[in-house]
């Protein structure tokens, strides 16, 4: 089977690229920071079929040469070693979102047009953080759809980190949709933009991972019972597996995915619903977690949003989502099972 580079590969959504790439029998070379992530996920993961290269840095000019120096056989790239908002400084902003992630994304660009002769396609993890100003979210006038884009300038970002993720995340998707459509590029491009992404770690020993957006469920089942709430964070989710297989269908059907833009959206969500999920299907947690107002979910839902059509996605791919109710539940039962683990 071809090999494919997953950068990023101990991360969240990485790990199960990985995981699924592998149950398909690809060859997998993954990129993680340190040869202690390394060592994890070849211990983990017994699978021949699995190396990996250490990259320190992303923002580092030749970070990928060498991995393309030894695997001159990689025939396709999947990029989503990206900076997450983890708190960081404002006077950081600009190095870590764009020095970092966007100059990620073009340097492993430039290293596969000059190392990687074998390439045939390259996708990368976008982010529906990309698709318009964050504010305009919440307008109901506005459509979104797979051809929006986020246009806010990093003028505009001001000291707000979430802004700086959804700038990075827009201009990182922009400048690789431009680079692969000079003449000289050999390979084709594809994004995947997930929205608020939730579901169990591939493994549970990364649950603690801290930069995952499936804190938020794990916020819940850690709170005090007597958290006052109001628990009205709002969003719009897909299971962190469903995110995989986007990618993998990417590199299965590279001709078809030549330049789309998979927007991945399941379920409408606020903290008051996976309150509302846990308790119902944990007995044993009811009584130790917040209850909230169980009667009314929608405390937190905007009274108007913007509308979506994220058709040619649902066309192109055919996914069946998995349902919120399941990806909360095996995210919770991770949970329970980290927590013992620590104990």
């Amino acid at each position: 089977m071809p090999a494919v580079l997953v950068t990023g590969a101990s991360g969240y959504i990485g790990a199960h690229i990985v995981s699924q790439l592998l149950e398909k029998k690809y060859t997998v070379i993954g990129t993680v920071r340190t040869g202690e992530k390394a060592k994890f996920l070849i211990e983990k993961f017994e699978d021949p079929n699995l190396s990996f290269e250490i990259v320190p840095d992303i923002a580092e000019a030749t970070a990928f040469d060498a991995a393309f120096e030894v695997h001159p056989e990689i025939e396709f790239v999947v990029h989503t070693a990206a900076v997450l908002p983890r708190g960081v400084p404002k006077e950081e902003l600009h190095k870590q979102y764009v020095e970092t992630s966007v100059a990620g994304t073009i340097n492993i660009l430039k290293t596969i047009e000059k190392y990687g002769p074998s390439v045939r396609h390259f996708v990368l993890t976008s982010s529906s953080a990309a698709l318009a100003d964050l504010r305009l979210f919440e307008d109901s006038t506005i459509l979104l759809t797979e051809d929006s884009w986020n246009e806010t300038s990093w003028e505009q970002v001001g000291d707000f980190e979430l802004f700086a993720y959804a700038y990075s995340k827009a201009e990182a998707e922009r400048s690789a949709k431009e680079f692969t459509k000079r003449p000289e590029v050999k390979f084709t491009f594809s994004s995947v933009c997930p929205v608020w992404v939730l579901g169990p770690q591939r493994f549970v020993e990364m649950e603690g991972n801290s930069s995952s957006e499936a804190q938020l469920v794990a916020s819940l089942v850690n709170a005090p019972v007597n958290s006052p709430g109001p628990f009205d964070t709002w969003g719009a989710a897909v299971d962190v597996r469903d995110v995989a297989k986007a990618h993998v269908l990417s590199v299965e059907k590279y001709a078809e995915f030549k330049d789309a833009r998979l927007v991945l959206a399941n379920a409408e969500f606020t903290s008051q619903l996976l309150l509302n999920i846990i308790n119902q299907s944990f007995p044993e947690l009811v009584g130790k977690i917040p209850a909230g107002n169980m009667v009314d979910h929608t405390v937190g839902m905007k009274k108007s949003h913007a509308a979506i059509d994220f058709s040619k996605t649902a066309e192109i791919t055919g996914i069946e989502f998995i349902p919120l109710e399941k990806t909360i539940i095996d995210g919770v039962k991770q949970i329970l099972e980290y927590n013992a683990l620590k104990k």
